[in-house]
């Protein structure tokens, strides 16, 4: 993982989550994940066990989300080897001295199935170019647990290196581990994304470099890593970096986390947002630093794309702990239609102090309209939205072929809560306009079936923070009078509870070195007699009830700190 501004080794534990110390995600054995030989029994490759389970779907599918690494079980492998400096595609590939010359040729020797064993292949250290016949397109592969397919650098992480990105689809049990991915620039790109995920199930990315142009003056690169219409995507000590744009954009997700990662130097949007239904996620223990917005459960998504039954919220049921954010122009961390989201144990400094006028922390609502889209088919956007308005989902109604334009601001949060952080900005820095940024209730479009008033702040719980941002007399960004979210009328969330629930301004935050990269607490220092407050679990029956959108895990207890500390004495803040 790189290693910037305010992180150090991460270490995870969080009760209810089935979280146990993995820090910065393991180091691979030297035989690498699964051990050589035709049909040879694999090793683990140093993971942890399967985190807690989001809930099982109409499928039957089970869809894990949990904060430690992934569990590879003991996979049976076939090698196949691609040396991109002395391979030749005509060879057979089964060693070393016999490997092949390009990726594609591996991947074309992969069954469409497999049924008695999986495959790794070896990239041997080297560039692996831009493959302009194929366009970087792997797909139809199906792994299973036991028979997966890897793509490993078995020259040690970062020896290998492909050229161009990745668009992959239609896979399961794929696994990328240690390997180096380029796009941009020279490296050349298959598409405006680096790397892209669709309709695939169990993918996991380990020990990946995901590098862009730094910065894309070009506007190449609008993603670094896309993902849509997926389950269960890890996300294990990757380092994430360049593009115009986004980081990391999740839609239609469910089930995975993104651990122990740097997401970092995209100057356009969110390091990171999850959003179209996307649901089970946990993102802890990462790094985000140099970007224009930093993390953001919920946004904006064409219902259209969406699927059943997450057909309501933007988000459900997303865990954002132990992260330290820092360097950010725009908001730290938002929730833009949110339901059952904790964002808690996190330190952010240096954030939002852009003279666009950020609040540190976003409670907006998503958007959401009904748009045509090649992917699923011409002029049946409306045919598609209509059939899941039918069966309870919310979205403006559609009124023509074309589909209809995006309506901002109008889906709304329930059971928001923030607990525990530290959001400090250091002296000469300070939010414009106000630390938050709680968005005033709105009247939904007529026949969308979203709940009226629609609400940013429903159940918005926002105890236990160490805030210091401009100091005494800095406006907070709430108003008693309902001009924004969190007025007086609201017993969950208002000016006087936010005042004695929470630190603000008041107190400035004795950090070890944050300018330097260190932002543990000092150890006599006031962190440790800052209040905090025990989290209360979440419940799952005030959920949409049509269609029923399986439970995710309700427990919130975190135990220990981003390096693996127990929490005795209990303080707020990543350390």
């Amino acid at each position: 993982m790189k290693t910037g501004l305010c992180m150090t080794t991460i270490l995870l534990a969080v009760v209810g989550w089935t979280l146990v110390g993995a820090g910065c995600a393991p180091t691979p054995p030297s035989t690498g994940p699964g051990a050589a030989g035709t049909g040879g029994t694999g090793g683990t490759g140093g993971t942890g066990g399967t985190g807690g389970t989001g809930g099982t779907g109409g499928t039957g599918t089970t869809y894990v989300a949990g904060f430690t690494n992934y569990d590879l079980g003991t996979p049976i492998v076939t090698d196949l080897w691609v040396d991109p400096n002395a391979g030749n595609d005509a060879n057979a590939g089964t060693s070393r001295s016999q490997a092949l010359r390009t990726l594609y040729a591996a991947w074309s020797r992969l069954p469409a199935t497999n049924t008695t064993t999986g495959y790794r292949i070896n990239l041997v250290a080297g560039i692996l170019p831009y493959d302009a016949g194929q366009q970087n397109y792997y797909a139809d592969k199906q792994g299973t647990q036991q028979y997966p397919n890897i793509i490993y650098a078995v020259d040690g992480r970062g020896t290998a290196t492909v050229n161009g990105g990745l668009n992959i689809n239609n896979v399961s049990h794929l696994y990328l581990q240690d390997v180096r991915i380029s796009a941009g620039g020279a490296a050349l790109a298959w598409g405006n994304n680096n790397v892209h995920f669709e309709a695939s199930d169990h993918v996991l990315l380990r020990g990946v470099t995901i590098a862009g142009p730094v910065p894309d003056t070009g506007s190449e690169l609008r993603e670094a890593l896309k993902v849509n219409q997926c389950e269960n995507v890890f996300v294990e000590d990757c380092d994430i970096y360049g593009g115009y744009l986004t980081g990391i954009d999740w839609v239609t997700v469910q089930g995975g986390h993104i651990l122990n990662s740097s997401i970092h130097d995209f100057a356009g949007d969110w390091a990171t947002y999850l959003k179209g239904g996307t649901a089970y996620i946990a993102v802890a223990g990462n790094e985000f630093y140099n970007c224009h917005l930093g993390f953001s459960a919920g946004q904006a998504t064409n219902f259209e794309i969406m699927q059943s039954p997450w057909l309501h919220y933007e988000v459900y049921d997303i865990k954002f702990v132990n992260n330290v954010i820092h360097d950010i122009e725009g908001n730290a961390v938002g929730v833009q239609g949110g339901y059952n989201i904790l964002i808690a144990y996190n330190t952010a400094y240096r954030v939002a102090a852009d003279a666009a006028g950020f609040g540190m922390i976003l409670l907006g609502r998503g958007t959401r309209g009904c748009q045509d889209t090649a992917e699923n088919g011409a002029n049946n956007a409306d045919t598609i939205c209509n059939g899941f308005l039918a069966a309870g989902g919310w979205c403006p109604a559609p009124t023509n072929p074309a589909g209809d334009a995006m309506v901002d601001d109008i889906i709304p949060n329930r059971n928001v809560y923030v607990y525990n952080n530290i959001f400090y900005n250091p002296a000469g820095t300070q939010t414009a306009y106000g630390t938050l940024d709680v968005h005033a209730s709105t009247t939904p479009p007529a026949g969308s079936q979203i709940p009226s008033p629609t609400l940013a702040d429903n159940n918005l719980q926002i105890r236990g923070n160490l805030i210091y941002d401009g100091g005494p007399g800095h406006a907070l960004g709430v108003e008693a009078d309902g001009s924004t979210g969190c007025p007086a009328a609201n017993s969950a969330c208002n000016p006087t509870q936010l005042a004695a629930d929470n630190a603000i301004n008041t107190v400035v935050p004795a950090l070890v070195d944050p300018e330097h990269g260190d932002c543990r607490p000092t150890a006599t220092g006031n962190v440790f007699s800052a209040t905090v407050y025990a989290i209360p679990a979440f419940v799952w029956s005030d959920a949409p009830a049509s269609p029923a959108v399986p439970a995710g895990t309700l427990s919130n207890s975190v135990t220990t700190t981003a390096d693996g500390s127990a929490r005795t004495p209990d303080r707020p803040g990543a350390y």
